[in-house]
């Protein structure tokens, strides 16, 4: 039963890679991931602006 309930603690992290023409369908996939306990970032929201993209997209995937 420990090894179940330390299963369910692990967090997923997705990261979502889109299109501007799926920028509304890619919020709405973001935000169903997070409601359901699965870690989603994805680019504007979860980049500090001026940061390097491609740098913060490699970290946040890690």
């Amino acid at each position: 039963m420990v090894i179940l309930l330390e299963a369910f603690k692990m967090r997923r992290r997705t990261f979502i890679s889109y299109s501007g023409a799926d920028a509304v369908l890619a919020a709405a996939v973001y935000a169903y991931l997070n409601a359901n306990n699965i870690d989603a970032v994805k680019a504007p929201d979860d980049i500090v602006p001026g940061e390097d993209w491609a740098a913060s997209i490699a970290s946040l995937i890690e």
